[in-house]
């Protein structure tokens, strides 16, 4: 009996330790899994003993040799050493429960790494409460610690750069309705403390609550969420705010939270509001220039129109009497008649400038276009120009066009309002020239003189419409200001574009350009 005792009590011990050492090893084998260093302090020499990865990251303990706690502590960051220290020696008081979780930095002398640690323990006591084991596990928190700064300092900023735009912010839990607030957020509601969602809510203008519940609806479905709404604070002063957020989702697709920003709009809504009203003015007064503007063309318009009757009857008896007195023989009273006739001339091309000018205004001034010999065009133009001055010659410089299609009588009526501002405007006698040519498929016309030319800041302004350059000798050149206008818009019209090149005291070059269009080409 003895003997078969001694077998079982042999057989169990066997497999207890066999258990023990599978025990072991499966926990050797998690703890190398985790990547965890591991540590056993000896509480009364208070050295350490711990795997290999302990002693890699402390940088000591070589040859398996143990490690003395003050010389593990020296590897620990200065600013750490202290705290590593109380935290050991309040482990190993029994008031305590032996519980040791501390961070803290490890400065390897052999590498220069730092790494910072993640260290967890606990102390065993006997029956006389005294230490008699402590050890625990080292776990590597250096990624963690730093993501978790940069997420901090990323939030910070956010939370920084949010303050510097004024920018309320908050965090909605869409499953409890529960929400953190900035204290920005608060204020633009109207709150001097966080308030509840229903408060929130409550203070919506009663007018622009469904556009609120409309948006949050609308932002479930597509994760944006955006309004712009009015709030009444507890002083009843209305105030706008525009909400922005973001809707996120579980892996099931359902909306767990939202954050965004509120912002005070109502600056910005008071100033859209003034120009709007400012906008609406400037409409009316334009609407009202227009009115006035119609109404003036219209008086021009019939004015001109009645005025051409007696004008015309006036040339006319002027035109029979100038043939009666040269039959009589009284030249100087028929030379009387002519000058007579000239200002008739004058007054009825003045008529005639304020009509085109009431029909441009109003879209009614037509063109008629025909088939003709450019360069003919203008040389019966400027012999016609030709017998109304005996101080100018008018020079031609043609280059072959040909036949042109467009309205001749139109820029006909271009071509004698350059040529007779060229002669108007060079009071000394001198020399007209006159070019035609085609140049990059376009027709371009220039009136060149030497009379008193244009200041170079009035050139543009010299085809406004009844704009006259000014200065000491505009009383000495009469007119309303209206030939370059209306020869603008003529060109214009064609297709075509007018310029001028011009120094004060040197002369003028007026040019225009038009498309070539040869016949059967529009």
């Amino acid at each position: 009996m003895n003997d078969l005792a001694d077998i079982h009590k042999n057989f169990d011990e066997e497999g207890v330790l066999k258990a023990l050492n599978d025990s072991r090893k499966e926990l050797e084998f998690a703890v190398n899994a985790a990547e965890l260093a591991t540590w056993d302090l000896n509480t009364k020499t208070y050295k350490f003993s711990g795997n290999q990865r302990l002693k890699e990251w402390f940088g000591l303990g070589g040859n398996g040799e143990d490690i003395d706690l003050t010389e593990a502590i020296s590897v620990i960051a200065a600013k750490d050493r202290q705290k590593v220290s109380d935290a050991i020696q309040n482990a190993l008081h029994f008031s305590s429960g032996g519980l040791y979780n501390i961070s803290y930095t490890i400065n390897n002398p052999l590498s220069g790494k730092e790494r910072i640690v993640l260290a967890r323990g606990k102390a065993l006591f006997d029956e006389d409460n005294r230490p008699t084991r402590f050890n625990g596990i080292l776990q590597d928190i250096t990624e963690e610690t730093k993501s978790r700064s940069l997420l901090e300092d990323a939030e910070e900023r956010a939370r920084l750069a949010a303050d510097a735009v004024k920018l309320g912010t908050f965090d909605m839990n869409l499953f409890t309705s529960k929400m953190s607030t900035s204290d920005r957020f608060n204020a633009i509601f109207g709150f001097e403390a966080t308030a509840s969602r229903a408060q929130f809510a409550a203070v919506i203008h009663p007018d622009d609550k469904a556009i609120r519940i409309d948006a949050h609806r609308r932002a479930v479905e597509t994760g944006q969420l955006f309004y712009e709404v009015r709030v009444i604070w507890p002083d009843q002063s209305v105030r706008w705010i525009r909400v922005e957020g973001k809707i996120y989702y579980d892996g099931d697709g359902k909306a767990v939270r939202n954050i965004g920003t509120v912002l005070d709009i109502t600056d910005k809504k008071n100033t859209e509001k003034e120009l709007l009203s400012i906008n609406k003015r400037l409409q009316a007064a334009l609407e009202e220039q227009k009115n006035l503007q119609r109404q003036k063309d219209d008086f021009l318009a019939i004015a001109s129109h009645e005025l051409k009757t007696p004008v015309t009857s006036l040339k006319a008896y002027t035109q029979v009497m100038q043939k009666i007195l040269l039959q009589k023989g009284d030249v100087k009273e028929a030379e009387m008649m002519l000058k007579m006739d000239a200002q008739l001339k004058r007054l009825t091309n003045l008529i005639g400038d304020l009509l085109d000018v009431t029909k441009m205004n109003s879209g009614r001034l037509e063109f008629n276009s025909s088939d003709f010999d450019f360069n003919g065009m203008l040389r019966f133009v400027i012999e016609e120009l030709q017998r109304t001055t005996d101080k100018h010659i008018i020079r031609e410089h043609f280059k072959e066009v040909g036949i042109i299609t467009g309205d001749e009588e139109r820029i006909g009526q271009v071509v004698i309002n350059l040529i007779s501002n060229a002669i108007k405007y060079s009071p000394v006698e001198g020399v007209i020239n006159v070019s035609s040519e085609i140049k990059d498929n376009e027709i371009v016309v220039c009136v060149e003189d030497k009379g008193i030319g244009i200041p170079e800041d009035k050139l543009e302004k010299v085809f406004e419409q009844f704009y006259r350059v000014t200065g000491h000798l505009q009383h000495t050149f009469p007119g309303l200001g209206l030939g370059l206008f209306i020869s603008a818009e003529i060109i214009k019209r064609e297709g075509g574009k007018l310029w001028v090149n011009s120094a004060e005291g040197k002369g003028s070059t007026f040019c225009f350009s038009l498309p070539l269009k040869k016949p059967n080409q529009i």
